[in-house]
């Protein structure tokens, strides 16, 4: 049995190897819908009966729903710095405040897509209120305005 074994076990492996690597899986596109003030359940996916949203129960339908994400902070500038960080407001200095500063040396979810080839931009808000410009940022911490 040993020798069946220590016989089978090179061809195992040059089958193995001779075998292409599998095609890697396309990456993903990523939509993530943020609006101040927009409360649960006011959409129709979160089984709202007066609100009607088909736009995002369509979109919903095909991708993710959170359906237990909290607030980090009543505030905008430092839930958005959250969001954006995967940290408590409290563990980002200055982030905390409304008008807070965001630092560059924050690795940011922007920063990791970015890094790996997703081109990643915001409409309106963003990372905001604030002046990122002073806090040493090229661009909106949220990405390139689209």
């Amino acid at each position: 049995m040993k020798k069946i074994t220590l016989l089978t076990l090179p061809v195992l492996l040059a089958l193995a190897c001779s075998r292409p690597a599998p095609e890697p899986l396309p990456s993903p596109n990523i939509l993530f819908i943020l609006a101040d003030d927009w409360s649960y359940p006011f959409a129709s996916i979160y089984g709202d009966t007066l609100l009607r949203t088909p736009n995002l129960d369509r979109l919903a339908k095909t991708g993710v729903v959170f359906t237990q994400a909290y607030c980090a902070s009543p505030s905008c500038t430092p839930s958005r710095s959250a969001i954006l960080t995967g940290k408590y407001p409290h563990n980002l200095g200055e982030g905390v405040n409304l008008v807070g500063k965001l630092d560059t040396a924050e690795i940011t979810y922007v920063d990791l897509l970015q890094k790996h080839g997703y081109a990643v931009g915001f409409d309106r808000k963003g990372w905001a209120p604030g002046k990122f410009e002073k806090m040493g940022y090229k661009e909106n911490p949220s990405g390139h305005r689209q």
